[in-house]
């Protein structure tokens, strides 16, 4: 067999000539940099630089070749770390002011190192040009693990097809398994410098419903909704990070004890008005916050702090959507947040047993025409000092402890005593869980509007929305209790809870209460859109929407045009 010929022949087919002409072609040898350069010119030909930062003062000192390295004309426009950070382009997720003043770790005397990526506006005025930066280094604290001296370099990196300045801005919170290393870095720093800090858990109590309900796209509108609200509420300090679905932790740091109760109520009620916009409804979530305070020592372990905080989340979730439970790392169990609940229960049971308990009479009136269409009968408590105190949370927290019965025989004596008094006035009177099983407080129900001229048709029992969530199936069931003696119904503190509310009015329900904390929105535009889509939306369900809460002349008078029919102010 002849051998084959290996050389190859431009043209033939089936071979292939490779083209090797140069690109672009190299410079001659005189124009490459002489050797022997300074070790600054060095640097600057790579895009590095040096500085130390003297966190105490803010002063910031650079290499001489910063300038150049940089692309930035005039150092002394960069003389302190606030200067440099108007350089920082919004684009950086992160910057050194972050990585440094906000770095949660212990100084065991060689200091700690930091490392992060952010870009610079640099260049000229009306030259201006992004470039991104690795900026690397150590950070040295105090006695207190404050940071007051950092030493790094920056160096500029260059861009390329995956070039980040195009990323997308993702959420807010940290992965589960950074949240939890730096909770347990956390941890390690309050135990070492005998600091303060608060654990907390958000829940999304119903998220899992919210995706059956309209599908798995709901989740990531609601987590971008509260990652907004969050990042607009907390510290740059604290951290804020996905525990689990439907759960968000969020550690605040260097914070002192005496403040901790009020900075987790601020966050929680922050939470609680969370709303999701949609296309055709606003909804919104419900939520329940349990925190923990660890001052020092306190909690000897990670493991110590989720499990307090944990139980802390539970007892919120059991006493219903919207509810906050705060505990100490130095309180076993419940603590004093407990007892103070058993004071106010203490005190409704007295006021009860004394005759001071009595209902007090909100108009709920038209929005157009301002006339009122039926008084709320709102429980308070007359005081010693003869002042007359809200008692509502005090009776939603007998009825968790389980002497509700009471109160609720004392509330429809009250209300019957109403009726009877004023024979042409509608009145609605809130009732609980525990009053719509109790077949003696329906019989005396049955009773009264049996007895009571023209009762059937002017008392309105509002059944908490808790109630039909949490019956599930058997709401239909408990509502045609109450329905069939023939009352009007009506369901109160309806907070959207991802909940189909169409069935609502094939239950007999008549009006629908909506708080109006929980309709509101950052943004004028926003919000008007919302509640009209909101109104309209409880409409087309054969429902009369009732918006209580209001503080002003002006919020009612932006209701009523969003389309809302009755309106209910807040209580002086």
């Amino acid at each position: 067999m002849a051998k084959r010929s290996t050389k190859n022949v431009a043209g033939s087919r089936g071979d292939y000539v490779p083209d090797t002409t140069p690109v672009v072609a190299a410079p001659p040898a005189s124009q490459h940099p002489a050797a022997g350069a300074t070790a600054q010119a060095i640097l600057t030909e790579i895009g590095e630089t040096v500085y130390e930062w003297d966190l105490a003062t803010d002063k910031l000192r650079w290499a001489s070749n910063a300038a150049g390295a940089l692309g930035i004309p005039n150092l002394r426009k960069i003389e302190n770390g606030r200067d440099f950070e108007t350089l920082v382009d919004p684009d950086s997720l992160m910057n050194r002011t972050q990585a440094v003043r906000h770095a949660i770790a212990v100084d065991y005397g060689d200091g700690v190192p930091y490392e992060v990526t952010y870009a610079l506006r640099v260049g000229s005025e009306g030259n201006k040009r992004k470039i991104w930066v690795r900026d690397r280094g150590r950070w040295y604290g105090n006695h207190e693990g404050e940071p007051v001296l950092a030493r790094g370099a920056v160096r500029v990196q260059p861009a390329g097809p995956g070039d980040q300045q195009e990323a997308e801005r993702p959420r807010f919170f940290k992965e589960r398994a950074n949240f939890l290393r730096l909770l347990e870095d956390t941890l390690a720093v309050s135990q070492h410098y005998a600091v303060p800090f608060i654990l907390a858990v958000v829940s999304i109590d119903n998220l899992k419903l919210a995706s059956e309900t309209y599908g798995p796209q709901i989740i990531d509108p609601i987590l971008q909704e509260f990652s907004t609200t969050i990042e607009k509420t907390v510290r740059d300090t604290d951290v804020v990070g996905e525990l689990a679905e439907g759960e968000i932790g969020i550690i605040l740091n260097r914070i002192d004890p005496q403040e901790a109760e009020t900075a987790v109520q601020r966050i929680a009620e922050r939470m609680m008005t969370v709303t999701v916009p949609l296309r055709d409804r606003v909804v919104v979530p419900v939520v329940s916050v349990g925190a923990l305070v660890v001052s020092g020592t306190e909690a000897d372990s990670m493991r110590d702090c989720l499990d307090a905080v944990r139980r802390a989340l539970t007892r919120a979730q059991k006493a219903g959507g919207g509810h906050l439970v705060i505990d100490r790392a130095d309180e076993p169990g419940i603590g004093e947040p407990q007892k103070a609940r058993e004071d106010d229960v203490d005190e409704l049971l007295r006021t009860v047993r004394e005759g001071r308990l009595i209902l007090s009479q909100i108009p709920v009136r038209d929005a157009e025409t301002g006339k009122t269409v039926f008084l709320h009968l709102a429980p308070h408590l007359l005081n010693e000092d003869g002042d007359l105190v809200p008692a509502t949370k005090a009776v939603d927290r007998a009825e968790g402890l389980g002497f509700a019965q009471l109160v609720d025989m004392r509330l429809l004596y009250l209300a019957r005593e109403r009726l009877a008094a004023a024979p042409k006035q509608r009145f609605c009177l809130g009732v609980s869980t525990g009053a719509l099983l109790n077949e003696v407080w329906l019989a005396n129900l049955e009773r009264i509007l049996r007895e009571t001229s023209g009762a059937p048709d002017r008392l309105i029992v509002a059944v908490p929305f808790d109630t039909l969530l949490a019956r599930g199936e058997e709401a239909a069931e408990l509502v045609e209790s109450v329905r069939s003696l023939g009352a009007k119904l009506a369901v109160r503190r309806f907070d959207g809870r991802f909940w189909d509310a169409r069935p609502l009015g094939q239950m007999g329900i008549e009006f629908l209460e909506l708080a109006l904390a929980q309709l509101r929105l950052d943004e004028a535009e926003a919000e008007e859109r919302a509640w009209k889509s909101t109104a309209d939306l409880v409409a087309a369900m054969g429902l009369k929407a009732l918006v209580s809460g209001t503080a002003s002349a002006e919020e009612e008078a932006r209701l009523a045009k969003a389309g809302f029919p009755l309106i209910e102010k807040k209580p002086a």
